[in-house]
């Protein structure tokens, strides 16, 4: 799939602009638990309240959390697709330090599927989308395995191995947060963590702490509230189990996603 266009002529470009890093990735890959992780940090830090509000912290590294071309390509508008309103800009892309979060497509495709199907929904969100089965989804070429194959594939091969890009992998961070979640913020110029702080935010951002603070629905924002409290698969924190996908693909599903997932670039190390 292309983009067409490869600019961005809109306010979020210019605040992209003024960023000082910026943070990719394709949704469900776990963007919230780090944006609630680093904003935590710099919130302990500060010794003030919870805030992921980046005017609240002038002083600190702004980092712009971003889908970049999923975006781009999945929400409606063609003046926002024109002027590239989701694209990282041109010379961001070289210059900025940029982390790559990612994740195994597999589990991305079933989050994604329920986000879709009993979040999106209700809150209204337009992607597009329309009520289909969980296999259905898992081959659409836009809300399924080939868009998110795709994406990642063009990611890596922009970036990798370029001096301002860290690509980090949803599994390795879940396995030892502290090495991985500490060099994000040495990446972005924060330096050494402050050890306080540091071990504040990560108790903070773990996922029973999370889910427990969107159940109550104490965070006042849409983005961490379940589209249903009564259901579990409706929450915006809902497993975070890594290889999850195995309960819900049949076999067929199976063996479909392994042949994708071949396609994928050996670097970022997922076997089929």
């Amino acid at each position: 799939m292309k983009d067409f266009v490869d600019w961005n002529y809109s306010k979020k470009g210019r605040r992209m602009r003024q960023a000082s890093g910026i943070f990719v990735s394709f949704p469900k890959s776990g963007r919230t638990w780090i944006r609630v992780f680093y904003y935590s940090y710099l919130s302990f830090l500060a010794k003030k309240e919870f805030s992921w509000t980046p005017d609240d912290f002038p002083r600190e590294q702004r980092i712009f959390f971003t889908h970049d071309r999923w975006e781009h390509r999945m929400i409606p508008g063609l003046y926002a697709f024109l002027r590239g309103k989701h694209l990282i800009p041109p010379d961001c892309r070289n210059t900025r330090k940029i982390a790559l979060l990612i994740r195994d497509p597999r589990d991305v495709a079933v989050s994604l599927y329920f986000d879709f199907e009993k979040r999106e929904n209700v809150r209204g969100t337009n992607f597009g989308w329309k009520s289909m089965s969980m296999a259905e989804m898992l081959r659409h070429p836009k809300y399924g395995l080939p868009q998110i194959i795709d994406l990642m594939n063009r990611w890596i091969k922009e970036w990798e191995g370029a001096p301002n890009f860290r690509l980090m992998r949803y599994e390795d961070c879940r396995q030892d947060e502290a090495t991985h979640l500490g060099g994000l913020l040495e990446f972005y110029g924060l330096g050494k963590p402050d050890p306080d702080a540091f071990q504040a935010a990560l108790q903070y951002c773990r996922f029973d702490a999370m889910k427990k603070r969107e159940s109550s629905m104490v965070m006042n924002t849409s983005e961490l509230r379940p589209g249903n409290s009564e259901d579990p698969d409706s929450f915006k924190t809902r497993r975070g189990k890594i290889g999850g996908y195995a309960d819900y693909f049949s076999e067929d599903d199976m063996a479909y996603a392994a042949t994708l997932v071949k396609e994928l670039d050996p670097s970022l190390g997922y076997l089929p």
